[in-house]
């Protein structure tokens, strides 16, 4: 005979608290937590004061200038250069313990710390900068060499995939060197008969969404300068 126990009311079961405590002696095991602590703790922020970034930005402002240091190794004074006169910029940031890496991408204008954004694209080339406070770190900048780049491009492409490329697909055959010559070969017409792109492109490009506009891709916009900044922090 099957009862199920939802067909039995509660009201008709009485549980005495004894039956309730010998259950869990019993079954100890299973009622076993793990021990746990109550721990307090006092965090302490570890900030500069003003005295203490003074202090900083003035050792910073010292990295700027030649200097006189005495050497153990010639057991003399020896001139140390700062950023203004050095030229191998990853030495000067290794040596001076740069908290960071040397910066020797091309920046962008909104790339740049926007405190000293409009001085250093109103700069020369070699115009150093500093020190300035960036994210908490005092920065001394300078400018190696400014391009400029227009504020807008137009582009056009005729891709010519090969096996194992990225934009490679299951009719791909040609390998490398087969696509090499194949862009070549375009190359070679188009560079003759610049007015044949668009025809090329429609025929044998693999980006069929853009091969029916003749492979255009429209236009890209970007600020008007790029800068090469270098940052020893």
């Amino acid at each position: 005979v099957y009862v199920p126990f939802t067909s039995v009311a509660d009201s008709l079961v009485q549980v005495k608290k004894s039956e309730i405590e010998s259950y869990i002696n019993n079954h100890a095991n299973e009622y076993q937590v793990e021990a746990s602590r109550d721990v307090k703790y006092v965090k302490f922020d570890i900030t500069a004061t003003p005295e203490d970034e003074e202090a900083i930005k003035t050792e910073v402002a010292k990295l700027l200038e030649d200097r006189e240091e005495y050497s153990n190794v010639t057991k003399g004074n020896i001139t140390v250069k700062g950023l203004k006169s050095v030229t191998d910029y990853k030495t000067f940031l290794d040596e001076n313990k740069s908290d960071l890496p040397l910066n020797e991408s091309l920046q962008f204008k909104v790339q740049v710390p926007q405190t000293i954004a409009e001085d250093i694209f109103n700069a020369k080339e070699g115009d150093v900068f500093g020190p300035y406070n960036d994210n908490g770190y005092f920065k001394i900048s300078n400018v190696p060499n400014i391009t400029r780049v227009p504020d807008s491009v137009k582009a056009k492409h005729i891709l010519i995939p090969c096996v194992g490329s990225r934009s490679a697909s299951a009719e791909t055959t040609l390998t490398e060197d087969q696509a090499k010559a194949q862009a070549g070969s375009l190359l070679a017409v188009v560079k003759a008969n610049k007015s044949q792109f668009a025809e090329l492109a429609k025929e044998l490009s693999a980006d069929k969404a853009n091969a029916e506009k003749g492979g255009d891709l429209g236009w890209f916009t970007d600020n008007l300068s790029l800068i090469h900044i270098s940052e020893p922090t």
